[in-house]
């Protein structure tokens, strides 16, 4: 597909028209009616009225109708006012030829707005098809455009707005209906028809696209400079062959005037249930926007209480080890200080059997030492023995009253020594200074067991001073025995005669 050529002349019929006098009745200047622009030269140009701005007493058409100046004449002839173009830029192509000519028509569909400066606002008459409220379109909504030439609205799918301006589907534009207006159905006025690109597709059919200038009646819209450029919207051949125009019944594709009294009350009404559902709206959003801040709040705080519950759980749990851990020390220091105790009273009775052991032995050494001075004197008194000298025979009855009296000691030494060899070992019995060592007894098992083997050790060698007591004593009795004996088998050989 290609650009052929832009149709911008073809809108406008030119002619060497006599003007008639002005009627006596001041004429009136409705919107689609004819109006006739007539340059420098004398040369008049057919285009339409676009929009009637009661307010500055304006009439809004196309700026390439005629030169800035000209003058501006009803259907009737009648001076009506004097045209001026919105932009400072020329719209004379006249002198150019070919692609440039092409160009710069183009170009100035940018700046193609001018209005008609009325000579009397009382000329200034009704917004037929549009109504007076002008309106910005969007793409993809229906456009209608009504001209002076054609007599007829036509409608058709806008395909894209600018600034500047809107490019519709085919919209049947022909000279003289540049400068008519354009209107979305419902809403309102938004701008003029200007003209058109004729595009060829590879089959050679021809397809269109019109042009409107969009509505600049607070002239706000600045000028376009060379360095923001002039492309154009290029439409895809399918949106040109979709989009193709369609004649409407005038009565159905109005645009809006402005409202009356009860209209403007129903408008009114609209706008409060709209202003109620807005402030809903916002109500809304502030509390899902609280709500959200809470849960946010809440989470936070639901995080924080799960990492103290988390890090009381952890604590918890190292207390009741802890405490466990305690009860067992306790139960096993309880144990050792039982045991220690009773090592203790075990250890007392046996160092209390040795001194007995010990008090026995020497017992029994005083007893071997008396038995072997009565031994001694036994011997001497035999050697020495008269049986008729009465002091010896006191002698000897003393020695043996004296040996009667060591036989009963060793008797007495033998059952006590044999009673202390069978006494049970009292576990009850207690040192009164076992309490003071228990609470001294250690926090540790370190301490008990060092307690054990001390008093393992002890026993050992208690074990080993009883075994070796025990034999002793037992030596010496057998010893003490034998030495009576052998006294007393002497002390009778002195008054015995052995024969022969």
């Amino acid at each position: 597909m290609r650009v052929f050529r832009a149709i911008l002349a073809s809108l406008i019929t030119a002619a060497l028209i006599p003007l008639s006098p002005a009627f006596a009745q001041t004429p009136v200047v409705n919107q689609g009616d004819l109006i006739l622009v007539q340059d420098s030269r004398g040369i008049s140009y057919n285009c339409t009225a676009g929009y009637v701005d009661k307010k500055n007493a304006r009439i809004w058409t196309a700026g390439h109708c005629s030169h800035h100046g000209s003058i501006v004449y009803n259907e009737q002839r009648v001076a009506v006012g004097t045209l001026k173009h919105r932009y400072n830029v020329s719209e004379n192509v006249d002198h150019l030829r070919g692609e440039e000519r092409r160009k710069a028509t183009a170009d100035y569909f940018f700046h193609d707005i001018s209005y008609v400066d009325l000579i009397d606002p009382a000329m200034a008459g009704a917004n037929t098809y549009s109504g007076d409220r002008p309106y910005t379109p969007t793409a993809g909504e229906q456009l209608c455009r009504f001209g002076a030439t054609t007599r007829a609205v036509y409608c058709a799918s806008i395909f894209n707005v600018t600034d500047h301006l809107i490019y519709v589907a085919n919209l049947n534009t022909q000279g003289g209906d540049s400068g008519g207006p354009a209107w979305v159905p419902g809403e309102g006025y938004v701008g003029q028809a200007v003209g058109a690109f004729n595009f060829t597709n590879r089959e050679g059919r021809s397809l269109v696209m019109t042009i409107i200038h969009r509505e600049d009646l607070a002239q706000i819209v600045p000028q376009r400079t060379a360095s923001e450029g002039f492309e154009h919207y290029i439409p895809t051949e399918n949106e040109l062959l979709i989009n193709s125009y369609a004649i409407r019944n005038a009565n159905t594709v109005f645009g809006r005037d402005l409202p009356d009294a009860d209209e403007f009350a129903r408008i009114l009404r609209r706008h409060e249930q709209e202003l109620k559902a807005a402030e809903q709206r916002v109500a809304d959003a502030e509390a899902k926007l609280r709500d959200a801040s809470n849960a946010h709040a809440h989470a936070h705080e639901l995080a924080a209480a799960r990492a103290e519950l988390d890090a009381l759980k952890r604590k918890l749990a190292d207390a009741d080890t802890t405490q466990r851990e305690k009860n067992q020390l306790a139960t096993q220091l309880e144990q050792a200080r039982a045991e220690i105790t009773s090592l203790r009273t075990q250890l007392n009775q046996a160092n209390a059997s040795n001194t007995e052991r010990a008090t026995l032995a020497q017992a029994l050494k005083n007893a071997q030492e008396e038995l072997t001075r009565l031994k001694a004197q036994l011997a001497e008194s035999t050697t020495n023995n008269t049986a008729t000298d009465p002091a010896e025979q006191d002698n000897q009855a003393q020695l043996r009253a004296e040996l009667h009296a060591a036989q009963e000691q060793i008797a007495a030494l033998k059952a006590e020594i044999a009673q202390l060899s069978t006494r049970p070992q009292n576990p009850d019995t207690s040192d009164p200074g076992s309490a003071g060592d228990r609470d001294s007894a250690g926090d540790s098992g370190d301490s008990a067991d060092a307690s054990n083997r001390a008093l393992e050790q002890l026993q050992a060698k208690h074990d080993k001073l009883k075994k070796e007591s025990t034999i002793g004593i037992i030596v010496a009795i057998a010893a003490a025995v034998f030495g009576l004996i052998a006294a007393f088998f002497g002390w009778f050989g002195k008054g015995l005669k052995i024969p022969t």
